[in-house]
């Protein structure tokens, strides 16, 4: 997902469902999910009132390809960001700098800007996780895991716990194909966690074959007769 307007109104939409019908449990369903934009999950979060204080922080490997397609990560453009929360700037001449955790999430949360979200508070959240839960969708799981903001139900994630993102495309000359190369390596919110090569699941909750076959979803099961926590 993107944080297109027609993502925040489908958003607003559902909220306020889950909120007139009185719903106490909320499932994210994460499991083929490849990722999108880093926005998306802050943009969930807020909605049901659940503000991770801890975020990912950001190696930058600065190239003449990204400061060509990404130029706010210049150090030169990036550095008046660093002095607004008192963060000494990266060298100008800089081939890698580290943007400080409180930042990033500053930086992703104003993409946001300053639009109403329709919220509702109190809910249980739960993200169903699996293999495929990837990139962004993984830094929700991460986020919401570190933050202590929910309960993640399924499988191990595809991702590792701290990993590269920020990927630039690049056309491959000649051939039907693109490279894309990473350009950060982002680190989990919960330092003390330490590396992983996944994050694994509050709840196993696994797809066998014969529950594949006899169409069962033990995930989704679990939040359903998981008892209603108390408002």
């Amino acid at each position: 997902c993107d944080t297109s307007e027609d993502f925040l109104l489908t958003l607003d939409r559902f909220v306020v469902a889950v909120r007139d019908a009185g719903i106490r449990k909320v499932a994210i369903d994460l499991r083929r999910n490849p990722g999108g934009d880093a926005s998306a999950p802050l943009a969930v979060m807020r909605a049901f009132d659940a503000h991770p204080a801890l975020g990912f922080g950001v190696e930058i490997r600065v190239s003449q390809t990204l400061l060509e397609t990404m130029p706010m990560f210049a150090p030169a453009a990036i550095a008046p960001a660093f002095e607004s929360v008192g963060a000494p700037p990266p060298a100008t001449d800089a081939e890698r700098y580290q943007v400080p955790a409180p930042l990033v999430l500053g930086m992703v949360q104003s993409r946001l800007g300053e639009r109403p979200f329709e919220t509702a508070s109190g809910r249980a959240l739960y993200l169903l996780t699996g293999g495929a839960t990837f990139s962004s969708a993984a830094l929700f799981a991460v986020l919401v895991r570190d933050n202590s903001l929910g309960q993640l139900v399924g499988e191990p994630i595809g991702n590792s716990a701290s990993f590269n993102g920020s990927e630039l495309i690049l056309p491959v000359p000649g051939m039907p194909h693109e490279l894309h190369l990473s350009s950060a390596h982002l680190t989990r919110p919960d330092l003390l966690a330490g590396g992983s090569p996944t994050v694994l699941p509050d709840v196993l909750a696994p797809s066998t074959p014969r529950l594949i076959v006899q169409q069962g979803d033990p995930a989704l099961d679990f939040v359903r007769h998981t008892p209603v926590p108390a408002p």
